[in-house]
């Protein structure tokens, strides 16, 4: 859950993801994604020898994870500190493992190291065609299979249409976009015609 979300889509449900972790897959990200109704993820404390892990994507601070569905479902959006997980939360998880390649293997490979790879995603909705083209979705999941294919150079982050781009804020800015043209205008120009109304009375 996300409250932050809902000035930018009118919904919890899908939270702002704007925090990337240090990897090739999300080098030079700066632009949010969107994952409809994600599971937090965590990387393991305890691995395997061998095994690195990384949080490659996070909510912000403003999200939480809600561990009662119950309540989701008869629209109570209430962060309870007692149960519920406090923000930012990991969405998406890369993990990768050093292997010992075959001698045929090492040698087409010309002796580098090669690694096992694994992304997890909490979610599989934004890659489908009704959120690809969402700020930053295309580039993280065509970057994810580039790296998984160990193809880095099809890495990177593409040219965007400025027309179908969304606008995101921060939540101070959300909080000044709101107040001004939703309660500020109209109580200026509230304020305009009582003391118009009164001058006309005084006037008569």
């Amino acid at each position: 859950m996300d409250r932050f979300a809902r000035l930018v889509s009118g919904n919890y449900l899908p939270p702002v993801v704007n925090q990337y972790g240090t990897h090739p897959i999300t080098d030079g990200f700066k632009v949010a994604s969107f994952f409809p109704q994600v599971r937090a993820l965590a990387a393991a404390k305890d691995k395997p020898p061998g095994v690195e892990t990384e949080v490659l994507a996070s909510t912000g601070a403003s999200a939480f994870g809600e561990t009662n569905l119950a309540d989701v479902l008869k629209g109570k959006t209430q962060y309870e500190p007692d149960r519920d997980l406090a923000g930012p939360l990991g969405v998406a998880v890369v993990a990768k493992r050093e292997i010992a390649p075959s001698p045929a293997r090492n040698a087409e490979a010309g002796g580098g190291t090669r690694y096992s790879r694994i992304v997890v995603f909490g979610d599989s909705d934004f890659a489908s065609n009704a959120y690809l083209g969402l700020s930053g979705n295309r580039d993280l999941i065509l970057n994810t299979i580039g790296w998984l294919a160990e193809e880095e150079d099809l890495i990177a982050v593409r040219a965007k249409d400025p027309v179908n781009q969304p606008v995101v804020l921060n939540m101070r800015q959300g909080r000044t976009v709101f107040w001004l043209p939703v309660v500020g205008l109209p109580a200026i120009v509230a304020c305009i015609g009582v003391l118009v109304l009164v001058y006309r009375r005084r006037s008569a």
